[in-house]
């Protein structure tokens, strides 16, 4: 299914052309989907799988979200460059992308707020909101990447990801942070 997806639109493949690509039955087929978006969704949940599976070992040996895990992370989606490549396109009406998305922010939740815990710090947003942040700059990242022909190293696209996360837009564009003042608007809960 994901060679199909790189080669033709979601909508456009038809049950014939699976059929037809994996050598199978009508029959074998709906015995195990009950359509194509079925099998789509279980091609791209096994690529997330593997990627879960690698990212939380490697923030279980470090401890926290730091390089090592979340080179890992771009390591393990370039052994899986293809079906990134496919959810990132948005195919299945971008519900399997909206999933994986919801499903980072909740899976590294616990190690943001073990991180803010360890710093002795209270977060100064919701941890959602901060989870969910995270999540969608990861794929965003991962998106640019591999837009890019993996022309840099996971290790520094790694860096890159870290970098934006961590220090943010203003630092990335070169601004002084320190002596630059982002906004004028209040602490959030202000009144």
């Amino acid at each position: 299914m994901i060679e199909l997806c790189l080669e033709t639109d979601f909508n456009d493949i038809t049950i014939e052309d699976i059929l037809q690509r994996a050598d199978v039955s009508r029959p074998a087929f709906y015995s195990h989907y009950s359509d194509k978006t079925a099998l789509l969704d279980a091609a791209l949940e096994h690529a997330l799988e593997g990627l879960r599976a690698e990212s939380s070992a490697a923030v279980e040996r470090a401890g926290r979200l730091v390089s090592e895990p979340t080179e890992v992370l771009f390591k393990s989606a370039a052994d899986n460059a293809p079906a990134m490549r496919v959810l990132l396109s948005g195919a299945g009406d971008g519900k399997p992308l909206r999933r994986a998305i919801a499903s980072a922010a909740v899976d590294i939740e616990p190690a943001l707020l073990r991180q803010a815990a360890e710093a002795g710090t209270e977060p100064r947003l919701p941890i959602d909101l901060i989870a969910a942040h995270w999540a969608s700059s990861f794929f965003s990242v991962l998106e640019w990447w591999l837009d890019n022909n993996m022309e840099v190293e996971p290790a520094t696209v790694a860096n890159y990801f870290l970098n934006l996360t961590l220090r943010g837009r203003a630092w990335a564009l070169g601004f002084d942070i320190a002596q630059h003042e982002i906004s004028r608007s209040r602490d959030p809960g202000e009144e």
